[in-house]
């Protein structure tokens, strides 16, 4: 291989990639055998497309499927016809959910795999195909065409990647294309043996889904050039997944307990000041913590295997190094060691599963059941007027159009302002006054005729302690304060029990009104009417 053909190709992948991170990229390149230019072509590639296929591979049973494993990548599919014509390779990056899929036996007559794209929100249809010059063209086509048949009612996106050794403008080609509603991306001549052709061809049912095609010159094929394009729409990985917790396990309750009495005892009324002592104290003897885990971590797994699995990594990696028969032996003893943990981790988690609740349990076993189970993302794509919506300002747009205009079709009476538009409505009573004939009104009055005014009075110790010992310590809270650590510590009722009654004086809600600029409305004795 020439170095500039490969500088050049690195180069160009490399600014396509930088300027559409999110976006899906395909390439596919005739190799003329693989078995001496796979380290050649993953440095050309290196790690810049998403979906590699490459035709021509020339391998039999003899080529064991680890001498072709792809950092990054998924297993490859993998078709071989025989060590000197033929075959596929398809290289699918290991963060995009895919699946090989069986149409009978149509694939065992052409050169064909056939793979299922999962792209969070829809599915797509990549077929890697190779026809040899010397196949009947219209036998191949027709194959083809039943192969496509067969998933049109499962997919409505797919893409056909592959050496047609048949060019745009004949006929056959032609009837092809307009039978199976496909286009063709490729432009420009592909293959080079004599004057140059239009062989190698892109084909897909979504012409305007794709951008910036075109084919380069890598220096390892004999004489095809690699052609490549890319998705419009975006395809994210699965972010990080943040656990937030507090460390219990030097946790002491009665350490705990007596160093919060002796810390309330300086404190006021003020809930702020009540919140501020209880929180930092629990941060001194349950400090908080996180853990950063996979975007797709599988549920049984532990510390122990999340360990082992990263230091199944680091000797993998020294052993791709040095190549030192030590670091590999290993790497193979850390590698089947995690094996086996994972199955035992499997088989316990699953265990537990089966004795909690059955939503328990059929949420962790789905996705082992079926294809259709997907990571749940907190990224929301929103399908408005056949037009994917990525952007979150968009999506918060026509949500807020969607729900300020809900009841406007609606046959319900409208309520008319009996109020002059002159008045100054800003005050509290000219607000009461104009909404004082509104029928929402007028129907509290009715429910509640024989109450005349609404106010809070004072709390004792004993009705705050039976409300809190009401909470339930398996719901989350939206404070620092968790229930179950409040409910332990019941000498701080009174304290706290203080600072709700000196909101109810002071009219505001348990938190600094000063700092966030609030003045209160109502006070605790204003009426209904």
């Amino acid at each position: 291989m020439t170095n500039e053909p490969a500088k050049e190709i690195d180069n160009i992948l490399k600014n396509l990639c930088n300027s559409n991170p999110s976006n899906l990229k395909f390439c596919y390149l005739n190799v003329n055998s693989i078995r001496n230019k796979f380290s050649d072509l993953q440095k050309i590639v290196n790690g810049n497309i998403d979906i590699v296929s490459i035709a021509e591979t020339k391998l039999d049973g003899s080529f064991p499927s680890a001498q072709f494993f792809w950092e990054g990548y998924k297993a490859p599919y993998r078709l071989d016809i025989s060590n000197r014509s033929g075959g596929l390779l398809l290289y699918i990056k290991s963060s995009i959910p895919s699946r090989l899929l069986h149409c009978g036996n149509i694939c065992n007559l052409i050169q064909a795999i056939a793979i299922e794209i999962n792209l969070r929100k829809e599915k797509g249809l990549v077929i890697s195909i190779y026809r040899p010059p010397k196949q009947n063209s219209e036998y191949f086509l027709n194959q083809l065409t039943k192969m496509i048949d067969h998933f049109t009612d499962k997919y409505e996106n797919y893409i056909i990647m592959g050496d047609f050794n048949l060019q745009p403008n004949e006929s056959v080609l032609k009837d092809f294309l307009s039978s199976n509603n496909l286009t063709n991306l490729i432009k420009s001549n592909t293959c080079f043996k004599g004057s140059g052709s239009c062989i190698d061809l892109i084909l897909t049912n979504r012409k305007f889904s794709f951008k910036h095609t075109s084919s380069y010159e890598t220096g390892i094929s004999d004489y095809h050039h690699m052609i490549y394009t890319i998705l419009k729409s975006c395809f994210k990985n699965a972010e990080p997944i943040i656990l937030k917790y507090r460390d219990y396990k030097r946790f002491s309750k009665e350490n705990f307990d007596r160093k919060l009495e002796e810390s309330l005892t300086n404190c006021g009324d003020s809930y702020d000041d009540f919140q501020n002592i209880f929180v930092s104290e629990l941060n001194k003897h349950a400090p908080k913590k996180k853990n950063v885990l996979r975007g797709n971590n599988k549920s049984h797994i532990d510390k122990t295997l999340r360990k082992a699995i990263m230091k199944r990594s680091r000797l993998k990696n020294k052993a791709n190094k040095t190549k030192n028969p030590r670091d590999i032996s290993n790497y193979k003893k850390q590698r089947n060691y995690v094996v086996k943990l994972n199955r035992s981790a499997k088989f316990q988690y699953f265990n537990n599963c089966e004795e909690k609740n059955q939503k328990s349990f059929w949420k962790n076993c789905k996705p082992f059941f079926t294809n259709k189970h997907s990571k749940a993302d907190t990224n929301i794509v929103l399908c408005e007027n056949g037009d994917l919506l990525l952007e979150n300002e968009k999506i918060a747009n026509t949500f807020n159009s969607y729900f300020a205009n809900i009841v406007k079709d609606l046959d319900l009476h409208e309520w008319t302002d009996q109020s002059d538009p002159s008045e100054n409505n800003c005050k509290i009573d000219n607000i009461i006054k104009k909404y004082e004939s509104h029928p929402s009104v007028k129907l509290l009055k009715r429910k509640y005729k024989n109450i005349n005014s609404f106010c809070f009075r004072p709390v004792t110790v004993e009705e705050v302690k039976k409300v809190i010992n009401e909470l339930k310590t398996n719901k989350s809270v939206g404070g620092d304060i968790p229930t179950s650590i409040f409910k332990d510590s019941e000498f701080s009722f009174t304290t706290f029990t203080k600072c709700i009654n000196k909101s109810i004086d002071t009219n505001s809600f348990p938190f600094s009104l000063k700092e966030a600029n609030i003045t209160p409305l109502y006070k605790k004795d204003d009426t209904l009417d």
